[in-house]
């Protein structure tokens, strides 16, 4: 009885650790594309064909992202409490929890200025939007990414 227990913990967490690696290589991609993107655009229309178009993709993909972090959340928790010491962990996983929360709340506020985001709109307020989107962006993927190094801490102790 007791192997089997101990065989799906170790399950739970070869599941748990994949996760977190493959997120970690998503992480990775996505700051990649995030760090390259400025606004060079000196016209409305080329804001809203170039850059709009751009930033509202990294906003998917940072979303996409934090969707893989609550599902590697919630297989993370599962292996922690089928360890041994499943309560040296509880605050480890609080702080995972207001981590994606902040992320959260970034990225509603993301979304509430994308959609003040006006195609007629003057080139200074559009950029203005863009620009205060990029920083909800990036304070989201840096809760994630606290998130992510929390959970593989957890995971690989």
């Amino acid at each position: 009885m007791n192997s089997n227990i101990t065989e799906e913990a170790s399950k739970l967490r070869a599941n748990a650790a994949s996760s977190v690696v493959n997120i970690r290589f998503n992480l990775g991609d996505f700051t990649r594309q995030f760090d390259t993107f400025k606004i060079e655009s000196t016209s409305t229309a080329s804001l809203n064909e170039k850059e709009f178009r751009i930033i509202v993709d990294l906003r998917n993909m940072i979303s996409k992202l934090m969707e893989q972090v609550k599902f590697s959340i919630s297989i993370s928790c599962s292996a922690v409490s089928a360890s041994t010491f499943p309560a040296n962990a509880a605050n480890i996983i609080n702080s995972l929890m207001d981590e994606l929360a902040n992320a959260d709340n970034n990225l509603i506020e993301a979304d509430n200025k994308l959609s003040e985001f006006n195609a007629s709109g003057t080139f200074h307020t559009q950029k203005d939007i863009i620009e205060s989107v990029q920083n909800y962006i990036t304070t989201a993927s840096q809760a994630i990414r606290k998130t992510v190094e929390q959970l593989y801490l957890l995971i690989f102790g």
